[in-house]
């Protein structure tokens, strides 16, 4: 009870910061505050936290990291920013100055530019704020609660929204997201994908790798236009849909407790054959299709060349 609390409070916060502050990472203020560069040594790593605003991360061919703050001029002497670093990273961290619900008002909201390297590895813990990136070459871990939306990233993505959604386009890596509160779609990965939510569809477009995608109150809709090595869609109150090359071989097992299940493949062998439940397999027995749903339909179709 006192987590959801937790929850409801932050989600409250959330929703009145995007009333003053739309989505799209719009800046609430142009006036830059806070300008500092911080010159790169061998590091490669850069965590980041901040208690709220939205963070943008862009990249550069300057061996540097430089930090720009947005917001209401008096708000520089409510934040402290520390710098820290090692042989291998640089950690910057920005505290309040102030009162608890002061920090959540329009007047002292900031946002922040990160300007970093292409080639660099980035930690991001935002309390409450909308997070974008664009460009990068490294792993990513997020956290925040507000919404995600990264482009062009090659390397391992890992992200963690309590209440947001998240946008992806085109990622050369592992991708593994949580949400708790949002939608999830993702255009164009190749690499592994792990996509769960508890308030949201589910929207997957991959060309390489196993997807993993679940849901507790919306719909999955994938499309693997290349090789898997599997695919595992459970959701609860929602629909799948499911969209395979048209010379995918492997095994299928498809089921519903509330609807119809299709499946445009025509198995070798059937195990199980009726409207709500498909189970068998197109020649081999690897890899596996695997999709479950209490309150929805599952259709399986073909992607012609």
């Amino acid at each position: 009870m006192k987590g959801n609390l937790i929850l409801l409070v932050l989600l409250m916060c959330n929703l009145s910061l995007m009333a003053n502050h739309p989505v799209g990472m719009t800046i609430l203020s142009e006036d830059v505050i806070i300008d500092k560069s911080f010159k790169i040594k061998n590091q490669r790593n850069l965590f980041f936290e901040s208690g709220a605003g939205d963070v943008r991360v862009y990249t550069s061919d300057k061996n540097e990291i430089r930090l720009k703050v947005y917001g209401d001029p008096d708000v520089i002497e409510k934040v402290d920013i520390s710098y820290s670093e090692t042989t291998s990273s640089i950690k910057i961290k920005v505290k309040k100055l102030t009162g608890f619900w002061e920090f959540f008002s329009k007047r002292f909201y900031v946002d922040f530019d990160l300007i970093i390297p292409e080639n660099f590895n980035i930690e991001i813990n935002s309390g409450i704020g909308d997070i974008f990136l664009k460009r990068l070459t490294g792993s990513i871990r997020l956290k925040t609660t507000g919404d995600v939306k990264a482009e062009n990233i090659s390397g391992d993505v890992s992200i963690q929204v309590s209440a947001g959604d998240v946008f992806l386009k085109n990622v050369n890596g592992k991708l593994n997201v949580k949400t708790s509160g949002g939608d999830i779609k993702v255009e164009n990965v190749s690499g592994d994908a792990v996509c769960t939510t508890t308030g949201g569809d589910i929207r997957i477009t991959s060309y390489y790798g196993k997807v993993d995608a679940k849901s507790t109150g919306g719909d999955i809709i994938i499309y693997h236009y290349g090789e898997t090595t599997g695919i595992n869609a459970a959701t609860v109150g929602g629909d799948i849909i499911l969209s395979l090359n048209s010379n995918f071989e492997g095994y299928f097992s498809l089921s519903t407790t509330g609807g119809d299940v299709r499946n445009d493949f025509e198995l070798s062998d059937y195990i199980h054959r009726r409207s709500s439940r498909i189970e068998g397999y197109l020649r081999k027995i690897e890899p596996r299709v695997e999709c479950r749903t209490t309150g929805g339909d599952i259709r399986v179709s073909m992607i012609k060349k």
